[in-house]
């Protein structure tokens, strides 16, 4: 991979006024180290490009801004947060910033909402999940969320101590501390009602969201409760799986194997942790995650070449899915049509024809069973891929800077024996059966599954965190289910001038009724695509995401 990929959702930074005002004894105390990390933005910004990160986004850290009165806490934000918007100036590109909140304190906190995002061109929300004695979930922080849902923010949150003050000797606070003020700290979002509440925040939780992947169950016991039913009517679970997870000291088998059962990889975001954890956690994060062997597919490609494009092309990073998408979508067409038109020009031994017609049907039935049986199955916040033989074998480029380019990575990722074999047997079987014109209805719904589920990945990946999965979810299913019925469909034309006498004379001259027929697909493929979705309780609304957003990376 050349040049840097990764974005970075959870990296610290400690301006000289803010190390100052607070002390590096309180920094250091809740660290391994015992204390406050050497930083700079040179420094920071070597060890992006050492460890192939391209873009950091910054938050405040532990212990955060405790000890001091309501205008000096509000004071100590404001320069803090103007310190890290200069730095994103002076560094273009490289670095995004999570604005801090004077919490405990809710007025000040919503002046500061606005000053950020207002003036300053805030890319998210950076918390902590306790003040003092009082979790973020707090009643009392309910304007904050309020506030924030209405601008559509994402909300990035760090651990504390916490209330609790059951420390080990020789435990600093990081260790375990951390993890379960995380998990109080869900919980607490989600008993007080602002998950069900404010459902346009988008939520980042560090180090893999604490305990809560491997509790997930027992916390959904809580549903059992009579006092419970009602605020807990969607589903536990199904709030959690909403959520997205940092990998920040959690890029490990033990981590993922519970976090990747909670939650989509789409929902797990690369973080760092720097500089709190040293240089070399960071060399280990990013060597572990290859060697968790996570399979990439081409969406990865997608995201490269929107990451590349974020920064300085938004416009066509948004896109980045649809340019891919046609450019290999061109290969999938002109190998169904090519080989449509050969397959009409050549006369087979008998034999063969008759063996190659029963091949093509188990294939076309195989096929669509397995697509249908993967839009039944896949979890109601994952999209559904289309069955196929996935074997890539070109790596991805990621540097297509113009549409073009874009279109050039499609065709090259398209040439492999998955493309070229599936597109291959569209076209065979459709011209067995009724010429040309279905080799190009099969290959152009395939096509048309792939332009909407990438575009619409592509889209979304370029705003941070994609807050409308749901109508690639819904896509997917369609898509899905159209190729698997139109499958059933010739591959039942196909039995049927087997098995039945007069079909074949029957069936020359019914070209309008064949495209009825494929119409009536694509419309029950629709509903069914709706129910499918809706079963779980989840709902298809529109999209309205507001304010620049970044980009997560998916390893």
């Amino acid at each position: 991979m050349s040049g840097p990929y990764r974005i970075d959702v959870h990296h610290h930074i400690l301006p000289p006024r803010y190390v100052e005002v607070v002390g590096e004894a309180a920094i250091g105390r809740l660290l391994v180290s015992g204390k406050a990390p050497k930083w700079t933005p040179e420094i920071a910004i070597e060890v992006m490009d050492r460890h192939g990160i391209e873009k950091a986004y910054t938050s405040m850290s532990a212990p955060g801004v405790t000890g001091f009165s309501e205008d000096e806490t509000a004071s100590i934000v404001r320069d803090f947060n103007d310190d890290a918007a200069k730095m994103c100036r002076d560094y273009a590109g490289r670095f995004g910033t999570f604005s801090y909140l004077p919490l405990p304190h809710v007025q000040p906190a919503l002046a500061e909402i606005a000053r950020v995002y207002d003036e300053g061109g805030s890319e998210g929300i950076g918390l902590l999940t306790s003040y003092g004695n009082r979790l973020v979930g707090d009643p009392m922080f309910a304007p904050v969320f309020q506030e924030l849902n209405r601008r559509n923010a994402i909300v990035f949150l760090h651990p504390d101590v916490g209330p609790c003050s059951c420390h080990i000797p020789g435990v600093p606070a990081a260790t375990i501390d951390f993890p379960f003020d995380t998990t109080r700290a869900i919980l607490s979002l989600m008993m007080n009602g602002v998950f069900q509440t404010c459902p346009d925040i988008r939520f980042i939780f560090s180090h893999a969201g604490g305990t809560v992947p491997f509790l997930a169950e027992r916390i959904s016991r809580l549903e059992r409760m009579p006092t419970n039913k009602e605020l807990l009517q969607s589903g536990v679970i199904n709030m959690l799986k909403k959520l997205y997870f940092d990998t920040a000291l959690s890029a490990n088998k033990y981590a993922f194997s519970a976090m990747t059962e909670l939650v989509s990889y789409r929902n797990i975001l690369f973080g760092s942790d720097y500089p709190f954890a040293p240089e070399d956690t960071t060399a280990a994060s990013v060597k572990s995650l290859s060697a968790l062997g996570l399979a990439p597919d081409h969406l990865a490609a997608i995201d490269g070449m929107t990451r590349y494009n974020a920064r300085d092309r938004p416009r066509l990073a948004r896109l980045a899915g649809v340019f891919f998408s046609i450019g290999h979508g061109i290969v999938i067409l002109s190998v169904a049509l090519s080989v449509a038109t050969l397959a009409r020009k050549l006369a087979p031994p008998q034999w063969l024809d008759a063996f190659g017609t029963w091949l093509a049907i188990v294939v076309l039935v195989v096929l669509a069973l397995i697509n249908i049986a993967g839009a039944l199955r896949a979890p109601l916040d994952e999209m559904v891929h289309l069955a196929g033989w996935r074997t890539s074998v070109f790596a991805r480029l990621l540097k297509a800077g113009s549409p073009l380019m874009m279109l050039g990575v499609g065709i090259v990722f398209a040439l492999s024996f998955e493309t070229l074999s599936q597109a291959s047997l569209f076209a065979m079987v459709a011209t067995k059966y009724h010429g040309w014109q279905p080799a190009l209805i099969l290959a152009s719904l395939f096509v048309l599954g792939m332009i909407i589920t990438d575009g619409v990945n592509g889209w979304f990946i370029s705003r941070l965190i994609r807050r409308s999965d749901a109508t690639a979810r819904l896509a997917s299913r369609i898509m899905a289910l159209a190729v698997s019925g139109v499958s059933l469909l010739v591959a039942g034309l196909g039995i049927a001038s087997e098995l039945v006498p007069g079909v074949e004379e029957w069936r020359d001259g019914k070209d309008t009724w064949f495209g009825l027929a494929v119409i009536a697909v694509i419309l029950f493929s629709y509903l069914g695509g709706q129910w499918m979705v809706r079963r779980g309780g989840a709902t298809i609304a529109p999209v309205h995401v507001r304010g620049p957003g970044g980009v997560p990376h998916r390893h």
